[in-house]
C-alpha cells in the first residue's frame, strides 16, 4: 500500500512541474508575440529596439526562473526519495 501513496506522490510532483514548465513555456512566447509585434507595428528604428531589449530582457528572467525551478525539482525529488542536500 504505500508503493501506491509514493507513486501518487510522484505523479502529482510531476503534473506540478509539468504545468509549471508549460506556465513557463507560454510565458517566454508571450514575450516572443509582443517583440514580433513591436516590429510589425513599428515605424522607426526605436520602438523596434526597445521591443527587442525587453523580449531578450524576458528571455533572461524566465531562463533564470526555470532554471531554478528545474534545479529546485532535483532537490524536492531528490529528498522526497531519501537523498540527502551536501552541497
Amino acid at each position: 500500500m504505500e508503493k501506491k501513496k509514493s507513486d501518487i506522490k510522484v505523479l502529482l510532483m510531476r503534473l506540478v512541474f509539468m504545468v509549471i514548465g508549460v506556465g513557463m513555456g507560454l510565458l517566454a512566447g508571450m514575450g516572443l508575440g509582443k517583440f514580433l509585434k513591436a516590429i510589425k507595428e513599428s515605424s522607426g528604428k526605436g520602438p523596434a529596439l526597445a521591443g527587442l531589449i525587453a523580449a531578450l530582457l524576458w528571455f533572461a528572467a524566465a531562463l533564470i526562473l526555470s532554471t531554478v525551478l528545474h534545479e529546485a525539482g532535483h532537490l524536492v525529488m531528490g529528498r522526497a526519495t531519501g537523498y540527502e542536500f551536501i552541497s
